[in-house]
């Protein structure tokens, strides 16, 4: 009985070039490129990195805020001249919970994580109904709920601005 011819084996296939997978970690103004225009000699505006140091900026406004709570909580300080354990019931309870969401926001603004900025937003939203719907009891501090709806309105500004720009570069 004769057999068939084994068939060569089949060549190697060619190596491909691999490109690397899309970028899934958070911006970081290190990874930007030092690409310089030709015309001006000079860095483009990137509404991205504008972006990245807004939120490292309120980062460090609530690392600040977050740890002045802290220094009303362990007794420090007081607050408008009254000590935690001398407050009522709902203001200890606000005290205590912005130390913790003001601290836990900075670290994820800082980090540029997804989930500080709804931390972030969490804390805003939280100050602004405490001192709007319930000002009998937090008081009533309209620069400070002024200035949380601004800083959020120029959050969702420079997301929109920088989303749009990294549509317009693909």
């Amino acid at each position: 009985m004769a057999t068939a011819p084994i068939p060569p084996a089949p060549a190697a296939p060619i190596a491909r070039e691999m490109k690397a997978p899309p970028r899934t970690v958070p911006f970081r103004p290190g990874d930007m490129p030092a690409v310089v225009e030709e015309k001006t000699g000079r860095l483009p505006f990137r509404v991205s990195l504008v972006l990245v140091w807004y939120m490292r900026a309120l980062a460090i406004v609530y690392l600040g805020v977050g740890i002045a709570q802290w220094a009303v909580i362990i007794g420090l300080v007081s607050w408008n001249g009254v000590m935690l354990t001398e407050m009522t019931l709902p203001l200890q309870a606000g005290t205590i919970y912005f130390a913790v969401v003001d601290l836990v926001a900075a670290i994820g603004l800082w980090l540029m994580a997804p989930w500080g900025g709804v931390v972030w937003l969490l804390s805003c939203m939280s100050r602004v109904m405490l001192h709007t719907a319930f000002m009998t009891t937090f008081g009533q501090e309209n620069v400070m709920v002024a200035i949380q709806i601004l800083s959020i309105l120029l959050y969702l500004l420079l997301t929109f601005l920088a989303d749009r720009e990294e549509r317009l570069r693909q």
